[in-house]
């Protein structure tokens, strides 16, 4: 999908993105874009509208939540202890709340489902930017000789995939210890 929109001003980015993050699509309104870009209302329509804005900042959640993420487990040299701790980390700040709410990614999709192209794009995006990574440290964690089942990657990316999307709900219901559980027992399933 294309970038429409591009909005360079960083701090700018980052309070779009919360907007959207804590609000979602659906209840931020352009007056609540107008509030945060300075922008008047007809240049917004004119030269954006809603949907591009908040495209530019789901990619900018992409370029500085999602891609670090996959980047430091990608450039970790350990394989299932690596997935392991990130997935605790990712866990703890869910628990702690240091990021505004869950994944933006899964916020939209629980909120928009498949009602919009743009947006089953943005989702079809994401989930194969996220599930390639998935597959090549599973790739890796077979020839580091910690999981033997090489025609399973498929599977085993579907099974982190799903780990990582059952953590931004899951966080709202279970303490941390809950939730290293659970990361345990999935990662069980992969060796």
């Amino acid at each position: 999908m294309p970038r429409k929109v591009n909005i360079s001003d960083k701090m700018l980015m980052e309070k779009l993105m919360a907007l959207f993050w804590v609000k979602g699509y659906t209840a931020t309104t352009i007056d609540d874009l107008c509030e945060y870009t300075g922008f008047s209302k007809s240049f917004i329509y004119t030269n954006f509208g809603k949907k591009g804005i908040f495209e530019e900042a789901f990619f900018f959640y992409m370029e500085n939540y999602t891609d670090p993420f996959l980047q430091a487990l990608n450039d970790d040299d350990r394989g299932i202890d690596a997935i392991r701790e990130k997935l605790y980390g990712l866990a703890e700040s869910l628990v702690n709340q240091t990021m505004p709410k869950a994944c933006l990614f899964v916020n939209t999709v629980v909120e928009m489902g498949n009602k919009e192209k743009d947006f089953t794009e943005l989702n079809e995006m994401y989930c194969g930017r996220v599930a390639e990574m998935y597959s090549r440290k599973i790739k890796y964690c077979i020839k580091l000789g910690e999981i033997s089942n090489i025609g399973a990657v498929p599977l085993y990316t579907n099974i982190l995939m799903n780990l990582l999307f059952s953590l931004s709900v899951l966080y709202k219901t279970h303490n941390l210890d809950d939730l290293k559980r659970f990361i345990d027992a999935q990662l069980e399933l992969l060796v």
